[in-house]
């Protein structure tokens, strides 16, 4: 009785297995063209931004960042990174002073 059962399972396994060898294979994902994969952006943060965020998030006042801005170098900011030294508490006349120095 077990052999019997035993027989009709392989017989099952057998024929199944016959049945998905005969299907097609399935079709690959689509290989996605370089030119259109998606690549990470990445910002350019001038070593001048950097370092008067820093200030910032210390808490410098605004005379000595005014005196900062006017010593450093070209800033380049883009309107995220303004938007980043405003809500650290940059006031505006800074950020005016830093796109003043970089124009």
């Amino acid at each position: 009785m077990k052999s019997r059962i035993l027989s009709s399972l392989v017989l099952g396994l057998i024929l199944a297995a016959g049945r998905a060898w005969g299907q097609p294979a399935p079709n690959p994902p689509a290989a996605v063209p370089a030119h259109l994969a998606s690549k990470p952006e990445v910002t350019y943060e001038s070593p001048w931004y950097m370092q008067l965020s820093k200030l910032a998030r210390a808490g410098i006042e605004e005379p000595v960042l005014v005196a900062y801005v006017d010593g450093a170098g070209t800033f380049n900011l883009t309107p995220e990174q303004i938007i980043s030294l405003r809500d650290l508490g940059v006031s505006a006349e800074v950020l005016s002073a830093i796109l003043q120095h970089d124009s």
